[in-house]
């Protein structure tokens, strides 16, 4: 058993994370040991690593608590969890797709700075004049 600052060294994560994590339903608040210490447990820790992992990939809360659900729930929940993920799969494939739009553009923006120029800053004046809206 370990205090809330040993589980979130052990979780990699901070104590407020583990109590924000307890405050909105993602985790249990363990049990008090006599000293009115909340008392975390191997599980509680290995809990908290899982739901780090699934935030590190991108995941939603919602989705979070989605697939925290389904992890009690055995083989029959593998199809839910799947889609979930392919979900997800695609949303990374589009902010990829969203994110190489931007490269090219500020590749392009780039360039124009090697074009001899009496005054001014192309790229500000590119900013400034950009008709289209690039989003990341």
């Amino acid at each position: 058993m370990a205090t809330i600052g040993i589980a979130a060294k052990r979780a990699g994560c901070s104590v407020e994370t583990i109590r924000y994590y307890e405050r909105i339903g993602l985790v249990s608040a363990p049990p008090r040991a006599r000293n009115g210490r909340r008392s975390y447990g191997e599980d509680e820790v290995r809990q908290i690593k899982f739901i780090r992992r699934c935030r590190n990939l991108g995941f939603s809360l919602k989705e979070v608590a989605t697939l925290v659900s389904l992890s009690t729930t055995g083989g029959e929940a593998c199809a839910r969890v799947k889609s979930i993920a392919a979900a997800q799969v695609r949303s990374v494939r589009e902010k990829m797709a969203d994110l190489a739009r931007v490269e090219e553009w500020l590749a392009q923006m780039i360039a124009q700075c090697d074009a001899p120029r009496h005054e001014g800053c192309p790229m500000i004046d590119t900013l400034f004049a950009a008709e289209t809206q690039i989003t990341a």
